[in-house]
Parts: structure tokens; sequence; C-alpha cells
């Protein structure tokens, strides 16, 4: 307490400064067999002593540490050491092995330069630091376009969506030609399927292209450009068009067209339906005609048959009995004449007609 009272008018900042070099100083000059001789030892008395002595004083107390704390510090350091050198070996480790997928194509470089393919999976070798790798998805992949703008040879311009499959093929050159990314592959491909799809929509008409052509053009395709993919070391799977449209600014018309057009047609049919309907119902008409006079020529046949069967019958039965006939006839004079309550005649009472009313032997 009172050495601390003594050293209290003293300037604080530069006490700490100076106290703080001595220790670092004295620290590295030190060594493990003067540490473990050191003990405690009673404090000295700072009785009578000036201000840099009392900070003397205040050092040598200050380095004299337990034998238990330097031995702690001494096993902090060795584990800081071990878990070092452990992350030192996995990183060793990391950078000497790799594992190869089955969807993937790796090549391998040292100091950037091509000095293997490996495509078999598993685990490969290759030296740290000096070799790397780079992985290349080696599955079916897929080229989807965006909507362009053709001309037929009809000098009409569509709208074209088209798609492409594609994978690795030789690995080395797909490195060399695309270094190893998918969008510089997927650009290039574009381009040469683009052109090639110009030059085959450019020879052909839009109703060749929309239906009757459209496995050739893809089969043409694919042929013109065989030569320059294999520049680019993959393999062209396939080519596919999705659609085929007209520009926003010529759909209207085109429809109006088509609309006309169908309406024609439309009305050609009817023209031709009403034809067809008019030599049916005339050839109807004509058969109905002919099929009513047969009818009415058979029927005047079969009644004058008819009559002269009955003619042939009253001659016979007058023949047989004369009186009897003629009053059997007039009998019937009576019936179809009389059949009406309201039917009236103006005769003389001595007519022939009445005659069988006043006699029955009509005398």
């Amino acid at each position: 307490r009172q050495q601390w009272d003594r050293v209290s008018n003293m300037d604080t900042q530069a006490l700490c400064a100076r106290v703080e070099r001595r220790l670092i100083s004295k620290q590295q000059r030190k060594e493990d067999a003067e540490e473990d001789e050191g003990g405690e030892e009673g404090e000295a008395s700072t009785e009578g002593m000036r201000p840099d002595q009392v900070a003397d004083v205040i050092e040598q107390q200050l380095e004299r540490q337990p034998l238990t704390r330097t031995r702690e510090a001494l096993m902090s350091n060795r584990q800081l050491f071990s878990i070092a050198l452990a992350l030192i070996a996995v990183f060793v480790l990391y950078q000497t092995f790799y594992i190869v997928d089955q969807r993937e194509r790796v090549i391998k470089l040292r100091f950037g330069e091509v000095i293997g393919v490996d495509s078999q999976p598993g685990v490969h070798f290759k030296w740290p630091i000096a070799d790397s790798v780079r992985r290349m998805d080696s599955r079916v992949l897929t080229l989807d376009n965006q909507s362009e703008d053709f001309l037929t040879s009809e000098k009409k311009s569509v709208k074209v969506d088209f798609y492409a499959k594609w994978r690795i093929q030789d690995t080395r050159t797909y490195y060399r030609a695309t270094a190893g990314l998918e969008i510089n592959a997927n650009d290039r491909l574009a381009s040469i399927v683009n052109r090639a799809l110009r030059d085959q929509f450019s020879i052909r008409t839009i109703r060749q292209v929309v239906s009757d052509e459209r496995d050739d053009i893809m089969k043409a395709v694919e042929d013109s450009t065989a030569e320059k993919v294999d520049e680019l070391g993959i393999q062209l799977v396939d080519v596919r068009v999705k659609a085929i449209d007209l520009p926003d600014n010529v759909s209207d018309s085109v429809y109006q067209r088509m609309r006309s057009e169908r309406q024609r047609v439309a009305s050609d049919f009817r023209a031709r339906g009403s034809e067809e309907a008019e030599k049916i119902r005339a050839d109807a008409d004509r058969e109905a005609a002919v099929i009513v006079a047969n009818a009415y020529k058979e029927a005047e046949r079969i009644r004058g048959e008819g009559d002269a069967k009955a003619a042939e019958i009253y001659a016979t039965a007058y023949n047989k009995d004369a009186e009897f006939y003629s009053f059997y006839r007039s009998l019937d004079v009576y019936r179809n004449t009389w059949n009406g309550q309201q039917d009236l005649m103006v005769l003389e009472p001595s007519s022939e007609l009445f005659k069988y009313f006043k006699n029955p032997a009509g005398r």
C-alpha cells in the first residue's frame, strides 16, 4: 500500500510504457532454466527509494510468474501447433486427391496446360498446387433459344422458336473451344444452328416449313452443322422447332385473308351442295311423276277390266231375268239418290223412276 502511495505522484503513462518495454526485452532473453529457479520472494522495501528505483522493483515482481502459468502457455502452444499440422494435412490431402462423378467429365491442368482427361468415375491423384481440375457436365444439355425472325423464299417474315439437345463428346476439344463454360458452348451452338435454320427457311415457303417439310428441315440442319459442331467437341443430339408464328404487325391481315379464304371455300361448298340438292330433288320429282303415271295407268287398266267384268255380269243377269234386273237397278238408284235427309228432287209422279213405287211389277 505504501509502495503504491509513493509512486502515485509519478507520471503513470511514462511508468507503464517503461515497464512494458523492459518486460518485452527481458522475456525475449530469459531461458527456461531461469524460470524454474524463480520463486516467491518477499516484497522489497521501497522506503527511501527514488521513483525510478520503485519502477525497477515493480518490474522485477511482474516478471516473476508462477511455473504453472508457463506450463499452461507451453501446452496451449503445443495444441495450436497440432491443430495447425492437422489443417495442413487436410489441405494437402484435399489438393492431392479428387473425385470424379459419373455425371461429369474432368480435365486436368498443370499450370494452366491440359495434361489429361479423366472420364472414369472414382478417386484420382494430382500434384498439389501445380495441378488443378475443371469439371464439366457430361449429361444431355438443352439449348433453349429465344424467338427470332426468319425470311422464307416468299420474302415473308416468320418468328421461329427452336431448341437443341447436345452433350460433350471430346472433352479436350470442348475445353479448348469454350474454356469449359456451358454458357460459351450455348452461345456458339445457337449461332451455328441459327445460321443453318435461316438457310433452310430461305429456300422454302411458309406452307412447306409449317407442315410439309419440317422433318426434312431438321435433318438438313443436323447434316449441315455436323462439321462445325465437331470443332466444339460436342455432339448434337436433336434439333426441334417449337413454334412458327407470324409477326404481330402482319398477323391481323393474314388472319383476315385466311378468314376470307375460308368463307369463299364455304360458299363454294354451299353452292355445290345446293346444286346437288336441286339435282336430287328434280330426279325425285321425275321419278315420282313416272311412278304416279304408271300407277294411274295400271289403275285405269284394272278399272277397265273391272268395268268390263261388271258389264259382263250385268248382261248375264239381265239375260236370265230382265224384270228382276230392272227392279234391282232401280233399288240401287233409290239408295244412291236419296241417301241424305236434305236431298230434294222435283219429278213427275208418272216418271219412269217411280214406276216400282206404284206397282212392284213396274207397270
